[in-house]
């Protein structure tokens, strides 16, 4: 796999609901991320136990963006990373763990 990063211009669609980032010390950025993705194929059926057998297919090109929340000071990061997936089922960026 293969990846790039880079930084997007303007606020970030997925706004922290009605918190005032900011003023708790956090700040917030959105990323774009592109690159290419291993895929793979089924050899066989698929089996209940969730093993199944695959070999690799042709490489897949992706795009995607990641919104990163953080302090505004970074000597005051623990460590900790919590990752959400933005559900769009609604049409809509939704991150119902961070609201």
């Amino acid at each position: 796999m293969t990846a790039s990063l880079r930084p997007m211009t303007g606020d970030a669609p997925d706004r922290a609901g009605s918190y005032d980032l900011a003023a708790l010390g956090y700040a917030e950025q959105e990323y774009q991320l592109d690159g290419t993705a291993e895929s793979y194929v089924l050899v066989r059926e698929r089996t209940a136990d969730g093993h199944w057998a695959v070999r690799p297919s042709r490489p897949a090109p992706f795009t995607t963006r990641v919104v990163v929340r953080q302090p505004a000071d970074t000597a005051a990061f623990s460590g900790t990373v919590v990752v959400e997936w933005l559900n769009v089922s609604g049409g809509v960026d939704a991150s119902p763990d961070w609201l």
